[in-house]
């Protein structure tokens, strides 16, 4: 096979006089299989728009092949043990993303631990990572327990322990729970549909269509400086509302009060406490016996009702985008069938039928492009213009909010200025992933279609032309032809080794040069350094007095990050003395390939990361710089913290 394949790349490149050839054609095997209906998990790259990696039907297992930016996506509805995974102090990240793709999962018992007890949670992740949870839902039996974990992801998610008399708590958050699109909780009256860590620092937020069923209870000893949120945007709340205040005492001993809960939104059984409600908002008995809470200050509601218009149209574009890869998908897979035909089909089965089943496939790649073009025209015209609207929208707010004292409202989890600029980011994505046809336009995230289709177009036409140059020779290419060409294969390599020992001769002659340079450098730096000591000698004057060291200053404290939509919020207490900041980030724990920003004020002590990588978890630290006669002095860093990106 091997040497057909030499005497074939002959055929390809002397008898046609082509100077190409597609990379796939030398590529190694295709990854661990392809989507596997039989399989319950498949574990896919690049958050579920990559190749396969692998089929599996143990959990565990597709989360150990797998990382922070896979997919693990549930085939079936299907059920079995859950899930345990142990504590871990380093390494790499144990963050991972799960899409059940409409399907459910239903857990019968815990999975077994390394001691041989049964973990008592249906996913009890004991890693110190977050889960995030898609499309679909994780039915519990007997567990005494749902989800565990540092931190929680829900979108368009369910999970329903409303059968299980067992499950006391379905959602245990350590660090941080949001719950986002249309997600339910569910669990028997009495038990906790939610359990919030109440120290962590964190803003949790709830923003859904569905139904909470059972309470929400806040747990964790007072004393604490990092104080945690729920901010309720909306949902269905059946349950009651449990330890949602803390006593707080400072370094003096005088005591506070605290809420950890505030609403924004929502419909609830039982009426909330007022110490719930937060600033602008209201609270309204309905005829169905439910309280609902509102905005009562008309800005307040026209932010609220702008956030709902965009997410929704978010979530619609999201859905257009997905449709729209797959037909791209589709159109690359018919693209890829043909090429294969007439490469190895060519040898295999002969010209003729290695160009029909070409040809075959190249009309169901034109039909396909047709399509899709119908669809992106047609996208691009509805985006463009709710996108447009959407951006005048929020013209219009920003111009009525320069117009107020916003000190004098509580806007929960949207950052004012950050969160128009992402209601801006959304509005152009609208105006140009279907509409753009100038790569200037690229997010360094998103695809832009019309540049995309064009590349397929080019690469049909590709194929078009090579497959009449293949049409052109004989149906069978023999061991009569293969002598000459293998004659010609043998000079093409041998030319290629004389151009690369040429290349090899001249790399090397190169780094001499660079060396003797190098030298040569040295010694002119060391004969500068020693005429201006010389001149320092004989210029200096007696010394009358001691220089004072200069003070570093202190290490930065209180680091707090909040994750926006593909960026960072980072903030820290001041320093006394600094006159700048460095903010370094990192995917990496260990910061490898780490970035660093300079906040050029000593007084700023806010600063956003912006075009960071959506679900990825960012590592941070701060230090404090003191610029003192030109020089910079550096402070010690602050501890490090980590932050997964929406």
């Amino acid at each position: 096979m091997k040497s057909k394949r030499k005497w074939l790349a002959g055929i390809l490149s002397v008898v046609m006089t082509m100077t190409f050839m597609p990379t796939y054609a030398f590529a190694g095997e295709a990854a661990e299989g392809g989507t596997d209906a039989d399989a319950v998990w498949t574990v896919r790259n690049d958050y579920g728009k990559g190749e396969v990696l692998g089929n599996y039907n143990d959990l565990r297992e597709a989360i150990e092949h797998s990382n922070e930016e896979c997919e693990i996506i549930l085939n079936r509805d299907a059920s079995g043990k859950g899930l345990y995974l142990e504590a871990v102090e380093d390494g790499d990240s144990w963050d991972r993303n799960f899409d059940f793709n409409g399907h459910t999962y239903t857990v019968t018992g815990g999975a077994k631990r390394e001691t041989g007890e049964t973990e008592s949670y249906a996913i009890g992740n004991y890693s110190g990572y977050t889960f995030s949870f898609d499309n679909g839902t994780l039915k519990i039996e007997n567990c005494s327990g749902g989800i565990r974990s540092a931190g929680i992801n829900m979108k368009n998610f369910n999970v329903d322990a409303s059968n299980s008399k067992n499950c006391k708590n379905a959602v245990y958050a350590e660090k941080y729970c949001n719950i986002d699109g249309n997600s339910s909780v569910k669990v028997q009256p009495g038990n906790d549909a939610f359990n919030y860590y109440k120290f962590s620092g964190n803003d949790n937020v709830i923003n859904t269509k569905g139904t909470i069923q059972g309470d929400i209870n806040f747990f964790g000893e007072s004393g604490y400086d990092e104080i945690a949120r729920v901010l309720i945007r909306n949902g269905r709340f059946d349950g009651k509302i449990k330890n949602a205040q803390s006593v707080i005492s400072d370094e003096e001993g005088n005591e506070d009060r605290f809420t950890h809960l505030k609403l924004y939104g929502g419909s609830f059984s039982e009426q909330p406490d007022e110490a719930y409600i937060a600033k602008g908002y209201a609270v309204k008995a309905t005829d169905d016996g439910r309280y609902v809470v509102d905005a009562a200050d008309p800005l307040l509601q026209k932010i609220k009702e702008l956030r709902e218009e965009v997410a929704e149209a978010d979530d619609s574009l999201d859905a257009d985008i997905n449709v729209t890869n797959k037909k791209m998908y589709d159109i690359r897979e018919s693209l890829d069938a043909a090429e294969e035909s007439l490469n190895d089909g060519v040898y295999e089965d002969g010209v003729e039928k290695a160009t029909l089943r070409a040809e075959k496939s190249i009309q169901e790649a034109k039909a396909q492009i047709e399509d899709v073009t119908l669809f992106i025209t047609q996208k691009g015209k509805e985006y463009s213009e709710k996108g447009q609207i959407l951006k005048d929208k929020c013209a219009d707010l920003r111009k009525e909010l320069k117009e107020v004292d916003r000190s004098q409202y509580d806007f929960g989890d949207f950052d004012v200025d950050e969160g128009l600029d992402s209601i801006e980011e959304s509005a152009q994505k609208m105006l140009t992933i279907f509409s753009s046809a100038d790569e200037k336009d690229y997010n360094g995230f998103d695809e832009l279609y019309l540049v995309e289709l064009n590349k397929l177009n080019k690469r049909l036409t590709s194929v078009e032309v090579k497959l009449d140059k293949i049409k052109k020779l004989p149906n069978k290419v023999n061991k009569e032809n293969s002598a000459a060409l293998e004659e010609a294969r043998k000079e093409l390599e041998e030319t290629k080794k004389a151009l690369a020992e040429t290349e090899k001769k001249q790399e090397e002659l190169n780094k001499k040069l660079d060396v003797l340079a190098a030298e040569l450098q040295k010694t002119q730096e060391q004969l500068k350094k020693a005429e201006e000591e010389l001149k320092k000698q004989n210029n200096a004057p007696t010394p009358s007095s001691t220089v004072t060291p200069v003070k570093k200053p202190g290490q930065v404290k209180g680091l707090k990050l909040k994750a926006g939509k593909k960026k960072v919020t980072v903030t820290y207490k001041k320093v006394s003395g600094a006159t700048s900041y460095k903010v370094t980030y990192s995917t990496s724990k260990k910061f490898k390939k780490a970035k660093t920003v300079t906040v050029t004020s000593g007084k700023t002590v806010k600063k956003t990361i912006s075009k960071l990588k959506s679900k990825k978890t960012y590592y941070v630290k701060v230090c404090a710089v003191k610029k003192v006669k030109g020089k910079n002095f550096t402070g010690k860093w602050s501890g490090v913290k980590s932050v997964k990106v929406k």
